[in-house]
């Protein structure tokens, strides 16, 4: 069996670690499962529009001087004279479990809804003639998220007689942030493909609604990151003395941070030792840290910024409980990744946590109620020792492991092939 997985973000680039990390971890356990995986991942760099800007902005910039600035001139035009030609960076990065195809291509003539697509279309389609010609035909096309891969793979599956799955795990869908152009390309790439694939029932029930759906899709959730199913099953879970409280998430308005900082300072008041650490970075990230300053929360607020995924791990082994404030989710990796930890969790019920989160591993609280956090808070203060952090462990990977998740994927495949 041969899977090429198609991300609609860009893969794992190197200024965002976090980018296709879900494609990632699934990649790697289906290697790890026996099946031959690889993947494309589509990037667009400039326009025509933005090159010759930069040209004549760059030309006005250099009359004059010497020699030595024309060589990044040159590059530009080099540049221009690719994307007239509709030319495509191809990087093959080989491995023992799976190979990527990285595939660079140029917007045309300036990004917007229409040239957008069309140029991620026109890259995937050139890319996917490399992959073959490197690799081999695949049995299935796996792309994740409709836009954009789910639309490029409907355009040219007929062209490749390749079917296509489509696994949901966008928030865009809830937050009403898909452009309206795409809303009929996307159900036809729904109702196209061998199946849709939500990663939650409330994602999934979302979808169908959404778009008319012609089926029910079928449900498979996010995998847990082999750094945290291969931990030691006795590792002796060392919450710090201080109550702890944890949260990892890009500071943007959907985290809701505000009311998560606005929600400890009250619990802090009459917990004094107690402290909140916040991990990511995001738009918000002066704003949040201001409101910290402003409650005088500075040395109970630490905010540590963009970590590894080993420095993740060990916030999180050594946090007291999780907490995710955010208005809407998909899923919520960072909540079976504390889970795996042996960490309750209290998350508000927007999406994604109400299929994870039970009574025997934390707490679910309406969206957006500062009165209902700070009551969580409490609570999971006085009743922390009353959750077993093996459980929670055992459960977590029963359900969210790489042999479960995987075996499911596998299950859908053959009954696609078959």
């Amino acid at each position: 069996m041969h899977i090429l997985i198609v991300p609609s973000e860009e893969f794992l680039p190197k200024d965002n670690h976090l980018l296709g990390i879900f494609q990632r971890d699934q990649a790697q356990a289906l290697a790890d499962y026996g099946v031959k995986v690889g993947v494309i991942g589509v990037s667009l760099r400039y326009s025509i529009f933005m090159i010759c800007k930069a040209i004549v902005y760059k030309a006005f910039l250099l009359k004059g001087t010497n020699s030595l600035y024309v060589l990044p001139l040159a590059k530009l035009f080099k540049l221009l004279f690719k994307a007239l030609g509709r030319n495509i960076y191809f990087i093959h990065e080989k491995s023992a479990k799976y190979n990527v195809l990285r595939a660079t291509g140029f917007y045309w003539p300036y990004p917007n809804n229409d040239y957008t697509l069309y140029s991620w279309g026109h890259t995937f389609d050139m890319a996917i003639k490399e992959y073959i010609s490197e690799y081999g035909r695949p049995d299935i096309i796996h792309a994740h998220n409709a836009h954009f891969a789910g639309i490029a793979a409907n355009m040219f599956h007929n062209n490749y007689n390749i079917p296509f799955v489509i696994t949901e795990h966008s928030s865009e869908h809830a937050r009403n942030l898909i452009p309206s152009a795409y809303v009929d390309k996307i159900k036809s790439a729904y109702n196209n493909s061998s199946n849709v694939i939500a990663v939650s029932m409330q994602l999934g029930l979302l979808l169908e609604s959404q778009y008319a759906l012609d089926r029910s899709c079928a449900i498979v959730p996010n995998i847990i990151d082999k750094l945290f199913e291969t931990l030691d099953n006795n590792i002796g879970f060392r919450p710090t003395e201080t109550f702890t409280f944890l949260n990892i998430a890009s500071l943007d308005e959907n985290k809701n941070h505000k009311l998560l900082i606005k929600s400890f300072a009250k619990f802090h008041s009459k917990y004094t030792e107690s402290i909140l650490k916040i991990i990511g970075d995001g738009p918000l990230y002066e704003e949040l840290i201001y409101l910290a300053n402003e409650l005088s929360l500075t040395s109970n607020i630490i905010f540590l910024g963009r970590l590894s995924r080993e420095e993740v791990l060990n916030e999180l082994l050594s946090c007291s409980t999780f907490v995710l404030s955010s208005n809407y989710e998909t899923f919520g990796v960072v909540l079976i990744e504390a889970l795996a930890c042996g960490k309750p969790v209290i998350a508000t019920k927007c999406g994604g946590p109400e299929s994870i989160v039970k009574e025997y591993n934390g707490m679910l609280i309406p969206t957006d109620s500062e009165e209902e956090l700070i009551y969580a808070m409490k609570k999971m203060y006085h009743s922390i020792s009353e959750y077993d952090s093996h459980e929670i462990r055992r459960c977590c990977l029963e359900k969210y492991g790489s042999n479960a998740v995987v075996g499911s994927l596998v299950e859908h495949y053959n009954e696609i092939l078959n």
